[in-house]
């Protein structure tokens, strides 16, 4: 009984007086420190016991190292970082000095009405802890600090198959249209009213023999009816006219017809004659008249606008945004850039203001494979993927494994490879390796998905 008596005062009596205090159970606390890199980071550049050790290490050459450090707690005030250095001075044995600090986030944020619950708030914070990593320049640790924000890329896309499956397109068209649900509500929050999508698995990609316009009209008839059905809102769907003179006038080729199928050859299922007759669902051309933009519109769907030699549509495009006014203008796969042309067409002169419209169009989602440098559409290394507006890009690598019972057989042929897949046997993954705040180039994706250091800039403590 007096031993018991001994180790209660003992436990309970610093504990009760503040002397020892153990940090909080979170599985957040637990997924930051398994990134050492990522603390060791913080340290270095956020903490003034970092400031201290490089100050002191400029002086000494190398008299103070790093023992350990950890996070102990992730909260609404901060990391709180608890570190252990090593001293040695000119004379004497090394000392060992230990801090506990609490570093403030970067930007406060404002919670949302539901953020005072328990998943909230985890949510909210662990958005904190990948800017964070983002703004040191850690792109492959904000990949695993992002565990759980976002939904998973599905297994067994097989976007080299043309066209891809039912239920690949039918996953690729749900997220578009929820990302676009969620943008247009999020306009009214104040977000930026010209909005664009960018998705290309290899059968919208209109620079390759795998185009398939059925995809583009499938996928804009999602979009559409799920901001009718969800929000509301008219939407008018506009194609750009044929541009040029004379026998100069045209289409690109991947938008021809496409407005004469939208219109009389496409299904729009059983509420057709309503969403016509009701006017929420309309066509239109890339123009500033009236026939093109009215009162009446809630939301502009403008498919591939694109320039043609000679004809340059970043005008007619910049003049349709203005007459939309407030209300979002979504452009899908855009290609602004100038097309060299003669006459002074699209040269020089004016580029900048040109660029300055295409830039304007904030990019809320992105599905694009990554190939390498030369190659058509195969093999597809892995994807960069923008789930909604917002948040970051993630750079996904591909893999295939073998499961099942016939986990160890050879495949030699494709024929194999199809007969697998078929019966389970190979599965299609794909593992966030990297994460961004800005759209990567493409040797930044290629160097992730090669394992190559990421030059990436270092945003230094506020």
């Amino acid at each position: 009984v007096i031993m018991m008596a001994f180790f209660f005062f003992l436990l309970v009596l610093p504990l009760a007086s503040g002397l020892v205090s153990l940090p909080r159970p979170s599985s957040l606390v637990e997924l930051v420190n398994g990134e050492p890199e990522f603390v060791r980071a913080v340290m270095m550049e956020w903490s003034s016991a970092g400031a201290k050790m490089k100050k002191a290490n400029k002086v000494s050459g190398g008299s103070a190292q790093l023992l350990e450090a950890s996070i102990e707690d992730v909260s609404d005030d901060g990391l709180t970082l608890k570190t252990k250095v090593s001293k040695r001075p000119y004379f004497g044995k090394p000392k060992v000095e230990d801090d506990l600090e609490t570093i403030a986030w970067p930007e406060k944020k404002e919670r949302g009405a539901g953020d005072s619950q328990k998943e909230e708030e985890e949510a909210l914070l662990q958005r904190r802890v990948v800017e964070v990593a983002c703004a040191l320049g850690l792109a492959k640790e904000a990949a695993m600090l992002s565990e759980g924000m976002f939904a998973p890329v599905r297994e067994n896309l097989w976007l080299n198959n043309i066209p891809a499956s039912r239920p690949t397109r039918g996953y690729l068209y749900d997220s578009i249209a929820d990302a676009t649900v969620d943008a247009v509500r999020k306009r009214k929050e104040g977000a930026a009213n010209r909005l664009a999508i960018y998705v290309k698995p290899p059968e919208l990609d209109d620079e390759l023999d795998t185009y398939r316009v059925g995809t583009l009209l499938e996928m804009t008839r999602v979009l559409a009816l799920a901001v009718v059905r969800d929000l509301g809102l008219r939407v008018r769907i506009c194609v750009q006219a044929p541009m040029g003179t004379g026998s100069f006038q045209g289409l690109p080729l991947s938008l021809n017809g496409v407005r004469r199928i939208l219109e009389g050859g496409m299904d729009w299922g059983e509420s057709q004659k309503e969403l016509f007759e009701e006017k929420f669902v309309r066509f239109g051309a890339v123009s500033k008249n009236e026939e093109d933009v009215d009162d009446m519109d809630d939301v502009f769907v403008v498919l591939a606008p694109q320039s043609t030699v000679g004809c340059p549509i970043v005008p007619s495009l910049k003049d349709m945004a203005e007459a939309a006014g407030d209300r979002p203008l979504i452009v899908v796969n855009p290609k602004l850039k100038d097309v060299q042309s003669s006459q002074d067409v699209m040269s020089v002169r004016g580029r900048a203001g040109r660029m300055a419209v295409a830039d304007s169009f904030d990019e809320f989602f992105r599905f694009a494979t990554v190939v390498q440098p030369g190659r058509t559409f195969h093999p597809i290394l892995g994807l960069v993927v923008k789930h909604r507006i917002g948040l970051p890009y993630v750079v996904y690598e591909r893999k295939t494994e073998q499961r099942g019972i016939g986990g160890g057989a050879i495949m030699e042929t494709s024929s194999d490879k199809a007969r697998a897949v078929q019966e389970g046997d190979l599965v299609e993954t794909y593992r966030p390796i990297a994460l961004f705040p800005k759209r990567p180039s493409d040797g930044t994706v290629l160097a992730a998905l090669d394992g190559r250091p990421l030059q990436t800039p270092v945003k230094r403590r506020p």
